[in-house]
């Protein structure tokens, strides 16, 4: 169970990275910014 959770966590966590690097791509933004960016989201959804 514990497994399969931080399975989920890692996937959700590359599937954001993947997103953001797009995202930052495309916006021509610094790989620093989407970082930072990530950061902040995953606080928000894991604290």
């Amino acid at each position: 169970m514990v497994n399969q959770k931080s399975e989920q966590v890692e996937q959700t966590g590359n599937t954001l990275r993947h997103n953001l690097f797009k995202i930052s791509e495309e916006q021509g933004q610094s790989i620093l910014g989407s970082t930072l960016m990530l950061l902040d989201y995953t606080k928000n959804v894991f604290l």
